[in-house]
């Protein structure tokens, strides 16, 4: 076999693009059985670390046998094993560790404990590496476990399979994350066992940020501001995991400057967190603000076009103006923003015009209403994973711009004066 390639032009990276195994014509020579093997061999390389060491024992057993309430079983037990993992093990660590090392130091790969604890309890549960949407979803003759870069555990309990990352500290039960969801999974087996082949399920996703802003408006255009900022599923979870690292100071200090980004001349008076260590409960972040000059005339009215937490899709992901690659956009989003604006004594405000934009990767719409001499403003933003063509490219750009530029019309508060 020969290959060659003459006056090839040369390849300029661009930002989102795929692997460049996706877009790029190449050649590879080997030889090989395809993946099972190294499949295999990954699976006698976890038999050791998932076995279960005296201490995953007691904790196994006081989880089947709870003090005071009767012996749990089944899926209520798999609930039980997920949550003490979530509790017991705060920091990550390497798959090459001991179950056992892990919750004895509290540090470590939560899968690799959740394993092993499920086998102390006679639950059927194996390691399954998850190949993600957003790897190259080509076939390939020769092996590449790489492309499995998602390690899952796959449960058994009362008739049910249950998809479990426990990677993500308090992760909801029974979710995967965005990217591993309806994918290609290999089971590894345990000794005598084949291995197989599954898809993880397509489950409605859980993960989503919802925001409610009371606005009222002085006078003078500044403004007093009550947020309440929800966050569900894989992205709660890892809002989670980021501010249980900071002290009180250092989320106060976070969460101004997330909103210093939107506001300015913002003052956060303050902050509170609900659902921090709770498996699978959203992360709420309530707060009070004052922001000057929050309104500002313009054409002789009152408005306000700050808004908090633009998507800015144009800058993530259409920030050029033509492609040569793909554009990969790898997870999800899903969000809701609803704004409650009051003005100042006296003024009138004046809804806008609806909007609504969609494209095959998502949809965004904006709606206004007048209620009880305030504004009622509800967005809601939907983009879908994707691999944008490069003909499609244009089209997606315009979506993008379109929602950007809907996300930034003012608000009419009132006459200025």
């Amino acid at each position: 076999m020969r290959a060659e390639a003459r006056r090839a032009a040369a390849l300029v990276s661009e930002p989102g693009a795929p692997g460049i195994s996706e877009y790029v014509p190449m050649v590879m020579a080997g030889s090989g059985e395809g993946i099972d093997g190294l499949a295999l061999a990954a699976a006698d390389a976890f038999l050791e670390r998932v076995r279960p060491g005296r201490e995953i024992e007691v904790l196994a057993r006081s989880l089947r046998f709870p003090a005071g309430a009767p012996p749990r079983t089944g899926e209520a037990l798999v609930r039980a094993a997920h949550a003490a993992v979530m509790e017991k093990v705060e920091g990550t660590g390497p798959f090459t560790d001991q179950a056992s090392h892990v919750l004895s130091r509290g540090r470590g790969s939560r899968t690799l404990l959740l394993v092993a604890l499920l086998d102390a309890l006679a639950i059927p549960a194996r390691v399954a590496l998850v190949r993600p949407f957003y790897v190259d979803p080509q076939p390939w003759l020769f092996p590449r476990l790489d492309l499995y870069s998602v390690p899952v555990v796959r449960a058994e309990a009362d008739g049910r399979i249950f998809w479990l990352d426990p990677s993500v500290r308090w992760a909801p039960f029974g979710a995967l994350p965005p990217g591993a969801r309806d994918a290609e999974a290999l089971v590894l087996p345990r000794p005598g066992e084949a291995l197989r082949r599954e898809r993880t399920p397509a489950l409605p996703a859980p993960d989503r940020s919802d925001v409610l802003l009371r606005i009222q408006v002085a006078s003078g255009g500044d403004a007093t501001i009550e947020g309440v900022e929800t966050y569900e599923g894989f992205e709660g979870a890892g809002a989670k995991m980021a501010i249980e690292q900071l002290d009180e100071t250092g989320r106060r200090r976070a969460i101004e400057h997330a909103l210093s980004r939107s506001f300015r001349s913002l003052k956060l008076e303050e902050v509170g967190f609900e659902g921090e260590r709770k498996v699978g409960a959203p992360l709420v972040i309530r707060y009070r603000a004052r922001v000057a000059e929050l309104a500002r005339p313009s054409g002789g009215r009152l408005v306000v076009d700050d808004v908090p937490y633009p998507s800015r899709l144009g800058s993530r992901f259409a920030p050029l103006a033509a492609r040569e690659s793909p554009l990969l956009i790898g997870v999800d989003d899903r969000s809701s923003l609803r704004i409650e604006l009051t003005p100042p004594p006296g003024e009138t405000p004046v809804a806008g015009a609806p909007v609504k934009v969609e494209a095959p990767q998502g949809s965004y719409t904006r709606e206004e209403r007048v209620e009880g001499g305030r504004i009622v403003r509800q967005d809601r933003l939907e983009l879908r994973r994707a691999r944008v063509a490069v003909e499609e490219y244009p089209a997606f750009a315009r979506f993008a711009a379109a929602v950007d530029e809907a996300q930034a019309m003012p608000m009419d508060v009132g006459e200025a004066r």
